[in-house]
């Protein structure tokens, strides 16, 4: 039986959790050129959370994105370009808004969508929801 006992086991199974995690990160680039290219703002305006599960919110010039990394397909990958394709929206004219740390919402070109980031999946579409133009008013007014 091993010489430890069990609170030093613990702490040092501890610090190999948090070596292993050091070093994993350090594995993965930077979010930043791909938030600015996503953002359409220079790097050293650009802020970076960390969301969990591979994932980053990342703010500058008055918006925000959601920056998932996947090293199998070579890299961070940007939810505000995705929804511009789904949405058929460009992604100029989405709004990201952070509804929980998993939940995300986007707004723009008079549609709605929320997304979630689910473990060991990725983010995905939860719901999607047309809206009224800004200038159109209900019928019977």
């Amino acid at each position: 039986m091993s010489q430890l006992g069990w609170s030093a086991r613990s702490s040092l199974s501890g610090v190999f959790a948090s070596v292993l995690a050091l070093s994993v990160a350090s594995c993965i680039p930077s979010a930043k050129p791909k938030a600015a290219a996503s953002l359409a703002c220079g790097e050293d305006q650009i802020t970076v959370d960390d969301a969990g599960g591979m994932s980053d919110i990342v703010a500058g010039c008055g918006k925000k994105d959601v920056l998932t990394y996947d090293g199998s397909k070579g890299g961070w990958s940007s939810l505000r370009e995705r929804a511009a394709f789904e949405m058929s929206c460009s992604a100029g004219q989405l709004e990201v808004t952070i509804l929980a740390q998993d939940t995300y919402g986007l707004t723009g070109c008079n549609k709605k969508m929320v997304y979630k980031r689910m473990p060991y999946v990725g983010i995905v579409a939860e719901t999607t929801q047309e809206t009224a133009p800004p200038d159109t008013k209900p019928a019977g007014q």
